[in-house]
């Protein structure tokens, strides 16, 4: 593989190398995808996000399924762990772990782990020997390639459990993304 100078250049070469010469023609922007699932209350356990994602409602995920359509893809540039606290069923605010212990990181797309058991949070800080505003935040050396109508999934292991209701955990995927543009495709 050719190494490439920009998470654009990464998306065209992996469309290529995969058949979709349209993408190049559909409209480049800049992405977040989130989804929400709840804490639980006895911990640690692993939470997966974006899986069954057509269940929950919004403010707590902003995509139907865990693949995206033909002319939408997404190269990961950094991915964040938040804490959703609700105040009801549907309205709440996002922040950060205040103490997120020893979290572990994992992302699958398709049948492939392209990211294994990344530590983070507490353990991530330690290990760097910073003292990072948001431990849960993890940026990308290289950006990695959701490509168009392959299933995606991240899986967050050691989450601490909770007594308080309407908590969740939120995880957002953020980079460079391509949407369906019909002006072009038409």
């Amino acid at each position: 593989m050719v190494i490439t100078d920009t998470p654009q250049q990464k998306l065209l070469y992996i469309a290529k190398q995969l058949g979709l010469k349209s993408l190049a023609g559909m409209q480049g922007t800049t992405r977040a995808v989130y989804d929400t699932v709840e804490q639980p209350a006895t911990g640690p356990s692993t939470l997966t996000f974006f899986d069954n994602v057509g269940q929950r409602p919004a403010p707590f995920t902003n995509v139907s399924d865990n693949q995206f359509q033909v002319g939408e893809a997404l190269a990961i540039e950094a991915i964040e762990i938040l804490t959703f606290y609700g105040n009801s069923e549907t309205t709440g605010l996002f922040d950060n772990i205040l103490d997120p212990g020893p979290l572990v990181l994992s992302v699958r797309v398709g049948n492939q782990t392209i990211i294994k058991k990344v530590p983070m949070g507490r353990v991530f800080k330690n290990l760097t020997g910073t003292n990072l505003a948001n431990p849960t935040k993890f940026w990308l050396n290289v950006p990695l390639i959701i490509p168009p109508q392959v299933r995606f999934t991240v899986e967050l292991e050691n989450v601490p459990g909770v007594q308080v209701p309407f908590s969740r955990i939120s995880c957002f995927l953020y980079g460079t993304g391509v949407l369906l543009n019909l002006k072009t495709s038409l």
